[in-house]
């Protein structure tokens, strides 16, 4: 299963049909996106044909969408957050509590604005940094792949 994972989108839906039009050589088979744009997912879903899975993050006023979600790729089960619940710009302590709390195998998460990718204690922990207003370098998305229990992530940039 491949995902594109989009955080921190804040009304750029111009960036968004750039990474659309970026990943169409290799389309995802779903989009995850990790919360402060939500009302971009609806266009986001329209440009790119594909299920969007959301979260809502502190920028979401009055979201539909949960702070957190629990979906599932083969055997892995991927935590979902925007991550200002969890404090993250303060650390990650509280989100590994949470990862811990949850069984997640990987945790996707943003707020920070700024890309992530490690290992902790055999959790995957992935921020594909920002759309709309990166810290560091263009606007940036991610992929997360999961084939025959092998989890891969990349990082692209606009």
């Amino acid at each position: 299963m491949d995902f594109l994972i989009i955080s921190d989108s804040h009304g750029r839906i111009d960036r968004l049909a750039q990474i659309i039009e970026a990943c169409s050589a290799c389309p995802p088979d779903k989009i995850l996106f990790l919360g402060d744009g939500i009302n971009d997912c609806r266009a986001l879903s329209r440009i790119s044909g594909k299920e969007v899975l959301a979260v809502s993050g502190n920028c979401d006023i009055l979201s539909p969408e949960p702070p957190e979600r629990i979906t599932q790729a083969e055997n892995k089960k991927i935590l979902m957050l925007h991550g200002h619940t969890r404090g993250v710009k303060l650390g990650l302590e509280r989100l590994e509590y949470r990862a811990r709390e949850t069984g997640a195998d990987i945790v996707l998460y943003g707020h920070t604005h700024e890309r992530d990718c490690h290992m902790s204690d055999g959790i995957w922990f992935f921020n594909p940094g920002s759309v709309g207003f990166p810290s560091r370098g263009g606007p940036s998305f991610g992929r997360l792949t999961v084939k025959n229990g092998i989890v891969d992530f990349s990082f692209g940039e606009l």
